[in-house]
């Protein structure tokens, strides 16, 4: 038959055995998360004569070495620097690398992908630098053992379900210049206390902070129009809470559960 020359979007997922994969010359397109959750993959090789994919280490690169592409969800080691020839971490990059407690971002990173650190289990804390301008949902989703992380000034979004289920994550701080905040951004992360959304921030998602069991303070954006279905769901630690004036729309659900706030003003302009 032909040769292989792409390899599509989790075409090995629940290969969970795989220890080592060669890619031969004809290889040329990797899909996002092509080798995601191969839990057990170690190293990826790529054939000398291939001009459109590298390997450093068993590392998985673009040729050029801009793109990290894969990095081998059980390649042993607790701290891996992101070489500077990046400037994009692809897709599920880092997806299930349970062993990794410490990624370095370099400054020549501008993009992350979606699902680009799922679920790096060991991962406490990082840095993302004020180069990057755009990051995926679910970038950090899952990790659950990240207590801290500083964000960009540059972004203009944290997507969908960006930090859902880092139950450890304690503290954030939300760079001024964010526009909108996704559905889930923020959901289970029961571990989180205070945060405070700036001003600049004119949407914020459905169910962005459901189950935030230890969430007592929080600043909304005096910019927002909407408060979303189950936005503050199970936050059973929040007593006080000051609705913006200019909110004319609180969802279904926004504040059920929420067994300790005795202290609610709801603007005169809320109309549903």
């Amino acid at each position: 038959g032909s040769p292989v020359k792409s390899i599509e979007t989790q075409a090995f997922i629940g290969c969970t055995e795989i220890t080592s994969i060669t890619l031969w010359a004809n290889v040329s397109s990797i899909g996002n998360g092509a080798f995601a959750p191969c839990i057990s993959l170690e190293n990826i090789f790529v054939d000398e004569s291939n001009d459109r994919l590298s390997s450093v280490d068993g590392v998985l690169y673009n040729f050029e070495q801009t793109k990290l592409i894969t990095h081998p969800a059980a390649k042993a080691q607790e701290s891996f620097v992101i070489p500077e020839t990046v400037t994009e971490i692809v897709g599920r990059a880092f997806a299930w690398c349970e062993s990794i407690d410490e990624i370095i971002i370099p400054d020549s990173v501008t993009t992350i992908g979606n699902m680009a650190f799922l679920a790096c289990k060991s991962l406490t804390s990082i840095e993302v630098p004020n180069s990057v301008v755009s990051i995926g949902d679910e970038a950090f989703s899952w990790n659950e053992d990240l207590v801290e992380i500083t964000l960009p000034q540059n972004i203009e979004s944290i997507g969908n379900r960006m930090f859902i289920y880092c139950s450890s994550l304690k503290t954030i701080i939300i760079p001024e210049g964010i526009t909108t905040i996704g559905n889930e951004a923020f959901a289970y992360c029961e571990s989180l206390t205070d945060i405070t959304i700036p001003n600049s921030v004119e949407s914020i998602g459905d169910r962005i902070f459901s189950y935030c069991f230890d969430l007592k303070n929080i600043t909304l954006s005096n910019n927002i129009e909407r408060i979303g279905d189950r936005a503050f769901y199970f936050c059973d630690k929040l007593e006080v809470i000051d609705i913006p004036v200019g909110v004319t729309s609180i969802a279904d659900y926004a504040f059920a559960s929420c067994t300790r706030l005795s202290d609610l003003t709801i603007p005169e302009g809320v109309v549903s």
